[in-house]
């Protein structure tokens, strides 16, 4: 953005350099504000009673009262077996980055989240009515949370899936445990 700036001046663009300045200073704002709430969830104990589906359900809550997207909780609860502490940080992260993709890049009305069993594994499943996307094409220079998606389902043994089509929605899947994850 600022070498667009940069550009804009050498061309005599004043206005256009004015207005690309405006939205980087924005730009830095929304990123600086996302630091201080990771941050700040880093520095958040959460109590040892809560369980994976009350911090799920909690992340849930708190993304839905930041946003006006309807979001759907769908969840198996009696057969979904309490994930080890490292897996269930790694869940987290996974759901709130798809949640936050969803918020920036779907323009989506309603957001379904699922948590529930397949087979012997379980799964966590974001599904949106945005405007999808060519999960085959590359990601934008400077987007990495699909791949950083990707790395945390890796990293606990696990496997993500996702859908999407341009003018369809996205489905965002993590499957983890079980003898077909091991």
């Amino acid at each position: 953005m600022t070498d667009q700036v940069v550009e804009f001046l050498a061309e005599g663009q004043d206005e256009a350099a004015l207005e690309r300045l405006y939205k980087t200073r924005e730009t830095i704002g929304k990123a600086t504000r996302e630091v201080c709430r990771a941050i700040n969830r880093l520095m958040d104990e959460t109590p040892a009673e809560q369980d994976f589906r009350a911090r799920l359900k909690a992340l849930l809550d708190e993304f839905a009262s930041t946003c006006d997207l309807k979001l759907v909780w769908q969840s198996e609860a009696e057969s979904t077996p309490e994930p080890s502490a490292q897996v269930a940080e790694q869940v987290l992260n996974v759901t709130r980055e798809a949640l936050t993709n969803v918020l920036r890049h779907a323009q989506a009305k309603q957001v379904k989240v699922t948590l529930g069993k397949d087979g012997d594994g379980c799964f966590v499943s974001i599904e949106d009515d945005g405007v999808g996307f060519d999960p085959a094409q590359s990601a934008p220079s400077g987007h990495f949370g699909l791949q950083i998606m990707r790395a945390r389902a890796a990293h606990i043994g696990g496997e993500l899936f996702i859908e999407s089509a341009p003018g369809a929605g996205s489905r965002v899947m993590l499957k983890w445990g079980g003898d077909s994850l091991q």
